[in-house]
């Protein structure tokens, strides 16, 4: 091993990260020559029309690099991350122990006491699938908030991570690189387990309807504040596609109604709304069908109904976790300092600013591409 690494510093290498999400495969590949020179290239493929036109890809890049590493995201929907490395205590987390092959479980030990699992299957299945170009590295999404500390020098106090993909949802709770909390979130578990004792919060504040709040946000003084973090790219998450013009004939009907504790005491007093929004399901027709007899309101909620990243299932897994989190004697709770949103899908300023009130920790989003962050996994690896 010391004479390939001896080897390796006199040849270009190559660094591919891959991951799969909404149906294409995304790739990142970083070339380093040994001048330090760098250069990096980003291109998607179609998961089913293209595959074998990235296979053509991989074995092109691997043909002209004597020294190329290619990294995965697992992408398998069993998966998750505990803060316990003991085989005895695996039976702890509800999540494994509810699952009928345990012998089918694959658990990986992390150094800083934590461990990470996944499917045997799923994970054989990935390297079949890839088995024409190679596979070196399967990594787990639990990682991903690890190379974000360390991409951007993050501070190691406790804090959320979040990230929030297509295909892929993921909660956890790190203090520097040791996890204290990991869950992978499903639409379907979050419905079954969480709707009763969130729906009743969801319809009396009314938490997804960011229209308002972002027409008059950047008055706000908390938003100026935050908007300096390094990782707060104003241009990055405005509502692009939202014409404020459409606010317009809101004033005809009632001038008041751009003052959001009216607002809010208009859909309170809406019994027919309350009745309506019975769970996710039923919140996520609310906000895009529930005012389409409206003609005023129509096209804006058209436009909100178009926004690419789920903020039902962000909150309620920022609030189903931190209750689990505290709530459970399993788990080493200590104070959540912040909040990171790690996502390349649209994001609203509001939601942010509602976050940061309704929990009290600092909140942020960090604008990301999942293969290039495969790309700093590999680095860190091979060390």
């Amino acid at each position: 091993m010391k004479i390939l690494k001896f080897i390796e510093r006199f040849f270009p290498k190559l660094f591919i990260g891959i991951w799969l999400n909404n149906g294409r495969y995304y790739l990142t590949s970083k070339k380093t020559l040994p001048s330090g020179k760098i250069s990096i290239k980003n291109i998607s493929f179609d998961k089913d029309a293209e595959l074998e036109k990235m296979f053509d890809f991989l074995a092109k890049a691997q043909i002209e690099n004597v020294v190329t590493y290619i990294g995965l995201i697992d992408n398998s929907k069993f998966q998750g991350a505990i803060p316990v490395v003991e085989t005895k205590a695996y039976l702890w987390f509800s999540e494994i122990n509810d699952y009928q092959d345990f012998d089918d479980i694959l658990f990986k030990r992390e150094r800083e006491g934590w461990t990470l699992f996944s499917l045997k299957t799923e994970i054989l299945q990935s390297q079949n699938i890839f088995k024409k170009a190679g596979l070196d590295f399967i990594f787990s999404p639990f990682l991903i908030p690890i190379a974000i500390q360390k991409r951007f020098q993050l501070p190691k106090n406790t804090s959320i991570f979040i990230l929030a993909e297509k295909d892929l949802t993921i909660f956890s709770i790190f203090k520097g690189d040791k996890l204290l909390f990991g869950r992978y979130i499903d639409d379907v578990d979050l419905n079954e387990v969480f709707i009763e004792e969130s729906k009743d919060e969801i319809e009396d504040n009314q938490l997804f309807q960011f229209d308002e709040l972002d027409k008059n946000i950047d008055s706000s003084a908390k938003f100026k504040n935050q908007s300096d973090s390094t990782f707060f790219n104003e241009d990055e998450i405005e509502l692009d596609d939202l014409e404020i013009d459409q606010f317009d004939n809101l004033d005809k009907r009632d001038k008041n109604l751009l003052d959001l504790d009216d607002l809010i005491l208009k859909v309170e007093d809406d019994n027919r709304v309350r009745s309506e929004a019975k769970g996710i399901e039923e919140l996520q027709n609310f906000l895009d069908n529930d005012m389409k007899e409206e003609n005023d309101f129509e096209e804006t909620q058209q436009i909100l109904g178009d926004m690419d990243l789920n903020y039902e299932l962000i909150y309620q897994a920022i609030k189903t976790g931190v209750k689990t989190f505290y709530g459970n004697d399993i788990f080493e709770s200590d104070f959540i300092e912040n909040c990171y949103i790690l996502t390349g899908l649209k994001i609203s300023n509001s939601f942010i600013q509602q976050i940061e009130d309704e929990f009290s920790f600092e909140t942020e989003k960090i604008r990301i591409e999942l293969s290039e962050l495969v790309v700093d996994l590999i680095g860190e690896e091979l060390g």
